[in-house]
């Protein structure tokens, strides 16, 4: 019924995180944990949160993990996980837990995992673990209890040891200065995975006697160790994994220890830290603990093992027939002899490589100075499987013996014969210092992939290696090849990943024949420069390497990117840290852009460029916080600004501010002097306009040679043309106007034109000798006056190039657009005066003074 339930829940899980439920949302903003759902699974996270108590809300009852690791909880109270009966994996390692109350884990009886290593919990005292506490968890298959704490007395917690079948998998502290695992150990009819450790100082013939169904034994820790039986491992008859590790009981009483699986098979056995004394490599020496010799080691090459790994144990001399036998000939797959300080003979080595089922090995990393490294290359290599070795050529049973080599390294150089499974060796460290330039001939390394000689002291690595076609992975980083050709690399078609960082690289060779040196690896993903002062790279550097994936360029000299994008469109990965950078180009720009739209995205490395941020980067900021290029560090990079000033790139998120400071002033001024051309423009525009007759006759007297006419040219100064019945205006108030303020001579019809047949010709002559023409106009004006008719089409006649301006109309407010069309026509805008009820008001005579006056 219960795991029905679970099944119901776990279906709802994606509706619950997606639908976003009320009360789901309350939880989650109250919690300081994480909730995650993918695949049916719904995982809790609240590891690093500083939490002192746990709180049963924070978790949805659909829950299938949860993780409380590296806190600060001292207690698990009664039913804290009750509500989450479909709990799969519960972690609450590393925090001070002292107590677990009896019913702490109530309700999980679908719990398969429950770690809780590494707190403060004494399983052999009743109140901090009770026998009863894990009594729920019917189906767990994986109980971590490592506390690291130093018991010397007690027991384990029989009722619950007694009564738990399902338990594949445990990790637990010893309990006395003798290990003994007793009978409630029976009941774990399933486990195939134990491990230990703690301050127990003896095992025994009996300490595994309950426990004979092993597969997996992990001793992680027994620093405290005096003494081991010679038949300990007699009851483990189907051990398949040995893992001792900080075991100082010494490598030659350990492997003494390996005669019962003499004759089996076995996956792996690590010996790690064993000596004697950690800290004292003169007592291994004096028991000869630090030599590896066959009858030491005929234990452990009658053991059909695939994996042997025999790390960091202080070993200095490994003799020919140490590690080689028939059975191993056939068996072993992986052996790692590294952190060694070995000086034995190369015949052993010799040896080892040509193990015909051998498809790792590893040496080296002595102990002495070892350049940092920065970048994990190899978790980017992945060994291919090789389904049909038979087929190929069997050079394994070539041995290279002492005189054989010495005649081979004549001008043909070294040949070193390889197994056809071997696929990786590492060697990073494995001399102090050695001179590398002889011709080096790897034969049988058809299915070789892995070679890492990083930091190992070799010089004047000037050779190419040969015979190494199916190399994919190459690490020469701190190793000397100041001097190597240009055709280096030319016999290494299938390398996909190239390290050559602090290789301490020609600069000048460099800068000229890198386009040529890399122009063969038509399958490289990735290639390390780092660290090799470089300033400058050939343009056309990867027109071959189209594949390339992951560039690392850090800590050089470059102050640009050293080569052209174009080459390398399926970049994603580019470190240009601790060079020379102070800003980016605008094409560079938009080729990261574009490299950033691929499926893997683009990631750039520029934290140690002292970039700029001052005002002529200001486009490069702004790209900085708008691209969807991932940067190191976040995108915040040290930069210095135009004042010199040291400062950082999140600072200037508000580019706004940066922009004002930068050109505010700039196009404050450009502002100022627009404002002002716009009004001189206006001005200007206004004057012309009000003096454009007056300017029009200085231009055209001053280059044309015409003459505008004046008043003074004018017998009389102005004629007033009106009707019949519009003499009042115009015959007293327009006149007087005219020649009392005005001081001009007027023609007036009915006072200057004697009645008779002339009259017609008096007014025509009378409108030519005046200097303007006043046309006033009102309702009479409709009734068609024909002096009036006869004054305005006149007028109209009587405007000419050299007094333009000559007539002026006054038209009452109510009739402006009865106006005839030939004369609003030939009269322009500005003379033609609305006048309110006939009155001489202001504006009207200011406007007249400035129509009639002649120009001074």
């Amino acid at each position: 019924m219960a795991k029905l339930l679970c099944l119901l829940l776990l279906n709802t899980a994606i509706f619950t995180v997606m639908g976003d439920p009320l009360v789901y949302q309350h939880r989650q903003q109250e919690s300081p944990c994480s909730v995650v759902s993918s695949m049916g699974d719904v995982t809790v996270d609240c590891t690093n949160k500083g939490i002192r108590q746990i709180n049963p809300t924070w978790f949805p009852e659909n829950a299938t993990q949860i993780f409380l690791s590296n806190n600060l909880i001292k207690t698990v109270e009664n039913f804290t996980f009750e509500n989450i009966s479909c709990l799969l994996v519960l972690s609450i390692a590393y925090n001070n837990i002292d107590t677990l109350e009896v019913n702490a884990f109530w309700g999980l009886e679908n719990l398969q995992v429950l770690n809780i290593d590494n707190n403060k919990i004494d399983i052999t005292n009743g109140r901090s673990f009770p026998e009863l506490v894990l009594q729920p968890l019917k189906n767990l298959k994986e109980l971590k209890l490592r506390q690291g704490l130093k018991i010397s007395t007690g027991k384990y917690p029989v009722r619950y040891f007694s009564c738990h079948s399902t338990l594949n998998n445990l990790s637990i502290d010893t309990i006395n200065d003798e290990v003994y695992f007793g009978l409630e150990f029976l009941n774990f009819t399933r486990l195939t995975r134990l491990e230990f450790g703690g301050s127990a100082k003896y095992l025994t013939s009996k300490t595994f006697e309950n426990v004979q169904a092993l597969r997996e034994l992990y001793i992680p820790a027994l620093e405290n160790i005096e003494g081991i039986s010679h038949d300990i491992f007699v009851p483990l008859r189907n051990l398949d994994v040995l893992h001792l590790e900080k075991v100082p009981y010494g490598i030659r009483r350990t492997l003494s220890l390996l005669w019962p699986f003499r004759g089996k098979n076995m996956s792996s056995i690590i010996l790690y830290q064993i000596p004697y004394n950690f800290f004292a490599t003169d007592q291994s020496l004096l028991r000869h603990d630090s030599f590896l010799f066959a009858n030491m080691t005929e234990n452990l090459t009658n053991i059909c093992l695939r994996s042997f790994n025999i790390c960091d144990n202080y070993i200095f001399v490994i003799t020919e027939e140490a590690l080689n036998s028939q059975m191993w000939d056939s068996c072993l797959r992986s052996l790692d002899i590294s952190q060694n300080p070995i000086k034995g003979n190369e015949l052993a080595l010799v040896k080892i490589l040509r193990l015909k089922n051998l498809k790792f090995f590893a040496i080296g990393d002595e102990l002495r100075f070892t350049h940092s490294r920065d970048f994990n290359w190899m978790a980017y290599f992945t060994p291919t499987e090789t389904t049909d070795l038979d087929k190929l050529q069997d050079t394994s049973t070539k041995i290279v013996t002492k005189e054989k080599a010495s005649t081979e390294m004549g001008s043909r150089g070294i040949q070193i014969y390889f197994s056809k499974s071997l696929k990786i060796v590492r060697a990073a460290r494995v001399v102090s210092s050695s001179k590398f330039n002889r011709r080096f001939n790897f034969v049988g390394a058809k299915n070789f992939e892995l070679l890492d000689l990083s930091d190992s002291g070799f010089k004047n690595f000037s050779e190419p290696l040969h015979g190494l076609i199916g190399l994919r992975y190459l690490d020469l980083s701190s190793t000397h090849m100041s001097i190597m050709t240009e055709n280096w690399f030319d016999y290494l078609p299938k390398l996909e990943t190239l390290v050559l960082s602090n290789c301490q690289l020609d600069a000048n060779f460099m800068a000229k024949k890198s386009g040529r040196l890399f122009s063969q690896l038509k399958s490289l993903e990735r290639l390390d420069l780092s660290s090799n002062s470089l300033t400058l790279l050939a343009d056309d550097m990867f027109a071959n390497n189209s594949h390339l994936k992951m560039l690392r360029l850090a800590d050089n000299r470059f102050c640009v990117v050293p080569f052209n994008l174009k080459y390398t469109p399926n970049l994603t990965f580019l470190d240009l840290s601790n060079n020379a950078l102070v800003t980016l180009d605008v094409e560079t720009r938009q080729m990261f852009d574009q490299f950033a739209q691929g499926k893997e995205g683009f990631q750039l490395y520029l934290d140690g460029n002292i970039l700029s941020c001052g005002c002529e980067s200001l486009s490069f900021l702004q790209w900085l916080m708008s691209t969807n290029v991932t940067f190191d560090k976040g995108g915040i990079f040290s930069c210095m600004d135009q004042n010199g000033v040291v400062t950082n790139t999140s600072t200037y998120r508000n580019l706004d501010v940066l922009w004002r400071k930068c050109w505010g002033e700039f196009f404050l001024h450009i502002s100022l002097v627009v404002f002002c051309l716009i009004i001189i423009g206006l001005l200007s525009t206004f004057v012309i306009n009000k003096k454009l007759t007056y300017i029009a006759h200085y231009v055209i007297q001053l280059f044309g040679g015409f003459k505008f006419q004046t008043a003074a040219d004018y017998k009389t100064g102005v004629f007033i043309g009106y009707a019949e019945n519009d003499y009042r205006f115009a015959c007293h108030t327009l006149r007087s106007f005219v020649e009392d303020n005005l001081g001009m001579t007027t023609f007036i019809r009915d006072r200057d034109i004697l009645v008779g047949p002339h009259m017609f010709s008096q007014i025509v002559e009378a409108i030519n000798s005046s200097w303007r023409i006043v046309l006033v106009f009102n309702q009479t004006f409709l009734l068609n006056d024909d002096w009036m008719m006869l004054a305005f089409r006149y007028a109209i006649y009587a405007q000419t190039p050299a007094n333009p301006n000559r007539v002026i109309v006054l038209v009452d407010e109510k009739h402006p657009y009865n106006l005839p069309t030939e004369l609003l026509n030939a009269v322009v805008e500005d003379n033609i005066v609305v006048v309110r009820h006939w009155v001489m008001t202001y504006e009207l005579r200011e406007k007249l003074r400035t129509l009639l006056c002649p120009i001074s």
